[in-house]
């Protein structure tokens, strides 16, 4: 499915709704400016709790980035009162 979202606040909604809605997978390319909307990071973890799994592509220069790396790699620990 390809869907065309414009304006930030439409595109974060939608990015929230895609999370919650994912059952088995979610499949995700990121690439600079990333738009991380209110939320995400939380709805994020609720979805692999439960135990869908998430495959992203990040371009290398944004992973070289001051800052990128650690909130991509806290997802791969359960945060605090959530189930592994």
């Amino acid at each position: 499915m390809v869907e065309m979202v414009s304006g930030r606040h439409q595109v974060e909604l939608r990015v929230i709704q895609v999370q919650r809605a994912a059952r088995r997978e979610l499949g995700c390319l990121y690439t600079a400016p990333r738009l991380e909307p209110p939320g995400a990071e939380r709805v994020m973890r609720e979805a692999l709790a439960e135990g869908v799994t998430c495959r992203a592509l990040y371009q290398s220069a944004d992973l070289a980035r001051p800052g990128v790396l650690p909130p991509v790699e806290s997802l791969d620990h359960p945060a605090p009162g959530t189930s592994p």
